[in-house]
């Protein structure tokens, strides 16, 4: 199965159909998949990728039922997916998504890497703070523990991989001050657990797939008030080590 990488091109508002449930909005809300010439399914996650593409939300019960036969209807081609390994492939391709987003606001200058200098950013406005899923110390901050009851905190990837992405050697906490690129960011986190929450443990652990934690930003709040379910309490900084630090292992 390929996997269409990151493009910095902005998707243009238009509405589009979720081939599992039926329901219209807004493309920027969707996982654009795309039909290869050997009718394989590439995941475009930056949505400007050339091809015939069909769209499904980032949740794993629309990505089944767009298997199920909604993916041929919207190809108007036989199309055979697995809807287990298209959702891993999905979360893949939206971590990588994150990677490269973090990546681009450090370039950008629109990072604050480290506890005291995240502090002192997050206490300046930034609206979001991302925090290593083996940092267990550093969410006890006063700012840092604030951003994440307020629901402006994602963590996704250890320390020593963020200290890969920013240039250090570890990095456990980074604040983005760029609102466009939180935002960015918040969703590719966002769609990347949705579209693993329904995957086996199993099959998750065989993927080779480095597990997100997505901990109570304001699209996955969205994401469940569009599918009427009820509001969850936001996690304490101990809830949200322990959340992270068992998804992660």
């Amino acid at each position: 199965m390929m996997v269409i990488e990151d493009s910095a091109k902005p998707a243009h508002k238009r509405e589009r159909t979720c081939a599992g449930c039926g329901e219209k909005a807004d493309a920027a809300g969707f996982v654009r998949l795309v039909l290869g010439p050997a009718c394989e399914i590439a995941v475009d996650a930056a949505g400007g990728g050339f091809g015939r593409g069909a769209h499904v939300h980032g949740r794993f019960a629309c990505i089944a039922k767009a298997c199920r036969g909604g993916l041929s209807r919207a190809f108007k081609a036989q199309v055979q997916a697995n809807a287990e390994a298209l959702a891993i492939e999905v979360s893949a391709a939206f971590l990588r998504r994150a990677d490269g987003l973090l990546l681009a606001a450090r370039r950008a200058g629109a990072t604050a890497q480290g506890a005291d200098e995240a502090r002192a950013a997050l206490a300046s406005g930034a609206p979001l703070v991302v925090v290593a899923v083996d940092a267990a110390s550093v969410v006890q901050r006063s700012e840092i523990a604030r951003a994440i009851a307020e629901g402006r905190a994602c963590a996704w990837s250890t320390k020593s991989e963020l200290g890969r992405m920013l240039g250090r050697e570890e990095v456990a906490v980074c604040a983005v001050t760029d609102a466009r690129m939180a935002a960015a960011i918040v969703r590719a986190v966002s769609t990347a657990d949705g579209a693993r929450s329904g995957v086996r443990v199993d099959a998750t652990s065989e993927s080779g797939l480095q597990v997100s934690s997505m901990i109570r930003l304001a699209d996955s709040r969205s994401t469940k008030s569009d599918r009427g379910e009820g509001a969850e309490q936001t996690p304490s900084a101990e809830q949200f080590v322990r959340r992270s630090g068992e998804e992660d292992r």
